[in-house]
């Protein structure tokens, strides 16, 4: 049997982008629009103002409250970004 010498021999060309280790590299994922995290923040606002009624400690109403803050707070810096980007086109 003969054995070609390595520096004559062509490795096939593959056209899978590989990470080092040999895993394929995964598709980025679309990224949201603005507007779309805007919505999610909303629904996440509504949905711990809900579930501060539902509380049963005193604790857990706490933690609802501080939740909906901080959503609040997050869709009203979305709603500035929104702003920014129809500003800037």
């Amino acid at each position: 049997m003969f054995v070609y010498p390595r520096e004559n021999v062509k490795e096939p060309r593959v056209h899978l982008d590989l990470i080092p280790g040999g895993t394929l590299r995964r598709m980025p994922k679309r990224e949201p629009t603005t507007e779309e995290l805007r919505r999610v923040q909303h629904e996440r606002t509504t949905g711990e103002h809900q579930a501060i009624g539902a509380s049963m400690t005193p604790d857990e109403e706490a933690q609802h409250r501080r939740r909906a803050a901080k959503s609040a707070y997050l869709e009203r810096m979305l709603a500035k970004r929104q702003r920014s980007e129809r500003r800037d086109g």
